[in-house]
């Protein structure tokens, strides 16, 4: 399953350096943070973009970042609480 930040996009972190051998590839350092915008499921290869350069890379090359949703039962218990502690409210 992809992880995606705030905007929808799936974020990577760079596992390796890269440096890209032809002029579709992306090249990276190592800890670079890559936004995907292409990931075929057959994996392989992946296109992301990089401080404004766009191009392809090895996906093994990064790992996904995880990152906490919105949608964690914490959350939810804690909205739920809320809105009902807001109708009691308005009930009175």
């Amino acid at each position: 399953m992809e992880q995606q930040n705030n905007s929808g996009k799936m974020l990577v972190n760079a596992l390796y350096a890269f440096k890209a051998q032809n002029t579709d590839e992306l090249s990276f350092a190592k800890n670079d943070i890559i936004i995907i915008t292409q990931a075929p499921s057959d994996g392989g290869w992946w296109e992301g973009t990089l401080d404004g350069k766009t191009g392809w890379f090895p996906s093994n090359y990064v790992e996904q970042i995880l990152q906490k949703t919105d949608s964690t039962p914490s959350t939810q218990s804690s909205s739920s609480q809320q809105c009902a502690e807001m109708r009691a409210h308005r009930e009175t």
